[in-house]
């Protein structure tokens, strides 16, 4: 019996050969789970059902680097991501997180995919009546909306705002149509995102404020930078990643995908960490 039962498995695989069904190979590297959020520019899912983004067409980049097979793409809410990373729903997320000390604290992230500042993102022609930072937090009665699990909401619920003033958004285009609406005088969001979705608004119904450097921006609302997350137990993906990512940089498809998405593609090199 013992005889018999160690040709079944090569039998198997001709009999799968002999149908045109490829041989199961153990070898072969799973594809990575990455999940990500609707935030364009930094991942979102385009009208034709690809998953694309800065961060998506930089993690295929550096998987192929790694010759690892095509990404499994997990979508859910901002929200959702860090939790579902530690739960073991996702290997990575390539979703633009901006690393923070809060945010290390939980995952590893990989070196800097791209830096940018916040913006405000409000109806056009109401720029004007927007305070300085400071005061529109403060002072102001402008109703503020933010993503929900952002650094811009953290920054807000440092102030201890009233709860009456701002609200949570589980996906940015969402915030944009309640801005739109009037159901918010102004959406805190990363300067990419706010420049996407005003360019995405039909009949400029949408604008931009950007705080000067140093002020809002700089202060108020810290650049940063922002990288993928994994657990802090995989150190030998994050450190194959890192790698991946170092080898890339600088390469003409890595420079145009940063391009496409509006982010310079020299502005990762300040926020490099080994």
């Amino acid at each position: 019996h013992s005889a018999r039962l160690a040709v079944l498995p090569a039998l198997i695989a001709s009999a799968l050969a002999a149908c045109g069904a490829p041989a199961p190979d153990s070898d072969a590297p799973a594809p990575l789970r990455a999940g990500y959020s609707q935030e364009p520019p930094w991942a979102f899912m385009d009208a034709e059902g690809r998953v694309t983004g800065k961060a998506p067409e930089i993690l295929r980049l550096a998987v192929s680097a790694m010759g690892l097979p095509e990404v499994e793409w997990v979508p859910m809410s901002w929200d959702e991501l860090i939790p579902a990373l530690l739960s073991g729903r996702v290997d990575l997320l390539a979703a633009g997180h901006f690393v923070t000390p809060e945010r290390e604290a939980q995952v590893r992230f990989t070196r800097p995919t791209a830096c940018s500042e916040s913006a405000f993102l409000v109806r056009a022609g109401e720029g004007d009546r927007l305070p300085e930072p400071t005061a529109l937090l403060d002072r102001s009665t402008l109703r503020l909306g933010v993503l929900a699990g952002s650094v811009e909401e953290a920054v807000i619920r440092e102030r201890d705002l009233d709860e009456a003033r701002f609200q949570r958004f589980h996906d940015v285009r969402t915030a944009a149509l309640a801005l739109e609406a009037g159901g918010v005088d102004v959406v805190v969001l990363t300067g990419p995102t706010a420049r996407y979705l005003a360019g995405e608004a039909e009949g400029d119904a949408l604008a931009v404020v950007e705080p000067p450097s140093g002020v809002g921006g700089g202060e108020l609302f810290p650049s940063g930078c922002s990288a993928f997350a994994l657990r802090t137990e995989d150190q030998e993906l994050a450190a194959k990643l890192d790698a991946a990512l170092l080898r890339i940089r600088g390469e003409p498809d890595h420079d145009a995908v940063l391009e496409r998405f509006g982010f310079e593609p020299g502005s990762t090199r300040g926020g490099d960490h080994e």
